[in-house]
């Protein structure tokens, strides 16, 4: 029924992950986007822009696999804040950096090697918590909701960036 599609949200502590995993979705989507329009503004090579994909998927399929390590080992909750903080330091940093004209291609590929580590360890700890948070049953319900997340991260985030492209980007 309708009512079963969201029992997982009745969890507080559930509803907490599914509300960060959304919202660092929707970052995650925003940022790769105004990351691949930087190398395009700054090189103008679809060369470099290559380059930059491969930077920011490479670690997913060589580094996820530590995340389930982590997962097990480490504070989950603390890891997720520290991703949070690493991925607002990172996107600060390259919002003044572009504004003040100092940004390079270097620097980017950098960050997006970066960001794109961590952010690869972080999916399996956020997974593995979002099944902690709720009852045996419901398991199959927060796997669904995790997709959710994903898809609605990969159409806001996108369209996020785009709203903020044209905003920022005419003014500089």
């Amino acid at each position: 029924t309708r009512s079963d599609m969201f029992t997982s949200v009745m969890f507080f502590n559930y509803r907490l992950v599914f509300t960060y995993s959304t919202l660092m979705s929707v970052a995650g989507w925003a940022h790769q986007v105004t990351m691949d329009l930087l190398v395009l503004d700054l090189t103008g090579s679809a060369a470099a822009l290559g380059g930059m994909l491969a930077f920011q998927l490479g670690p997913f399929i060589l580094v996820s696999v530590i995340g389930g390590s982590i997962a097990d080992k480490f504070n989950k909750r603390n890891f997720l804040m520290l991703v949070t903080a690493l991925d607002a330091i990172f996107s600060f940093s390259l919002f003044f950096l572009y504004h003040e004209g100092t940004l390079t291609y270097s620097f980017l590929c950098f960050t997006a090697l970066i960001l794109a580590t961590v952010n690869a360890m972080e999916g399996p700890v956020r997974t593995a918590i979002s099944l902690e948070v709720v009852r045996e049953e419901n398991l199959a319900n927060v796997m669904s909701l995790n997709s959710v997340t994903f898809n609605i991260g990969r159409l806001s985030g996108t369209l996020m960036a785009g709203l903020l492209i044209t905003h920022f980007y005419n003014c500089a």
